[in-house]
């Protein structure tokens, strides 16, 4: 498993730490957690990457119902314990915060940002300073520390989450900057981590968690449809004809430019001048190919995008493409409000409900 994804899930299960040995084996919610958990590895283990691992963990809502899971398990924690206290089974506040030590002692040193320390620091404090769990207990809820280990554990996760995924793929490229080209993505992290932070209950830190997940599901579905319709359908089929110069090959290239040039209503410079287009060819595509690339003399990705248009030239040699300049189609639907392909993305790292 890629080392940064063992770090993401070490940091989450240390959030449900927090919760767990407080359940019985057989608590539903409790199952339910390492049902997730086991779920999560799984993923991690059949992910190819760091960013194949994100984009199936947000398309399966994985986010959002750990931070779900984490509310319910603070609320049916705090259930078992009240109840042990009815049954006069009274315990020590050193009893009671065994498991925020194992939560605090799960966060890697990356993960123990000033916030988190604070948090903690807090938590064992009254720890220390309670003659009771059950006045333990009262402090942690006056100070809503359950609120706050919940909210700064997950804001720090999301913040390494975000620097792993730019950085993901670094170690391909000589310039060490990562292979992700997601505005969208970036948007929902940083998002989430405003969210967390201006939450005043777990309730409303779960509410938010929906709408940000649900927002970020949209973008990211548009945008994928938009890098396919701009980009990927005329650098595909020129990737395809460099590998095997086929006469099958060569009218895909043909068909697919007089398409995408008639739809759009631009030439291939056009087209790299719409800024998402030209950021996701130089991060997703060039970098991910630039060690490779060099054995073939292509040393930047304005060597890369030259190298391409040759290949489409000769595919075209001798046909004319007539619908190459029509400025008045240059727009797409964004939300319901139609957007310069100029705009893109702009509103996809400004985008809400």
């Amino acid at each position: 498993m890629d080392a940064s994804l063992r770090e993401l899930l070490d940091s989450y299960i240390s959030g449900f730490k927090m919760y767990l040995p407080n359940l019985p084996e057989d608590h539903t919610v409790k199952q339910e957690a390492n049902q997730l958990i086991s779920n999560m590895e799984s993923l991690a283990e059949s992910s190819k990457d760091y960013m194949g691992f994100m984009q199936v963990a947000q398309e399966q809502d994985l986010f959002n119902k750990i931070i779900a899971l984490q509310s319910t398990l603070a609320a049916e924690s705090s259930k078992v314990m009240t109840k042990d206290l009815k049954n006069k089974k009274i315990p020590t506040a050193l009893e009671i915060a065994k498991a925020y030590h194992l939560a605090y002692d799960a966060i890697s040193e990356d993960h123990r940002t000033p916030e988190v320390k604070q948090v903690y620091e807090t938590v064992f404090h009254w720890e220390k300073n309670s003659q009771s769990g059950p006045e333990f207990l009262m402090h942690m809820e006056e100070e809503d520390l359950f609120l706050q280990m919940s909210r700064v554990h997950l804001a720090s996760t999301m913040r390494k989450g975000l620097k792993d995924m730019l950085e993901a793929g670094s170690e391909w490229t000589s310039s060490g900057l990562g292979v992700i080209s997601n505005p969208q993505l970036e948007k929902y992290f940083d998002t989430m981590e405003e969210a967390m932070s201006s939450a005043k209950t777990l309730l409303e830190m779960e509410i938010l968690a929906i709408r940000e997940a649900e927002n970020s599901r949209f973008s990211n579905l548009w945008d994928t449809v938009f890098i396919q319709s701009i980009l990927l359908e005329l650098v595909t089929p020129i990737s395809a004809w460099k590998m095997a110069k086929t006469e099958a090959n060569r009218l895909n290239v043909v068909t697919s430019y007089e398409y995408l040039c008639g739809f759009w209503g631009m030439d291939w410079d056009g087209f790299f001048e719409v800024p998402r287009a030209w950021d996701f060819f130089e991060k997703s595509i060039f970098r991910s190919l630039e060690e490779s690339l060099k054995n073939l003399g292509i040393n930047s990705v304005e060597d890369f995008k030259n190298d391409l248009k040759s290949c489409l030239d000769t595919c075209l040699k001798g046909k004319t493409i007539h619908e190459a300049k029509k400025p008045s189609k240059h727009i797409v639907n964004f939300r319901g409000k139609e957007i310069p392909l100029t705009e893109v993305m702009d509103a996809l790292s400004s985008a809400h409900l």
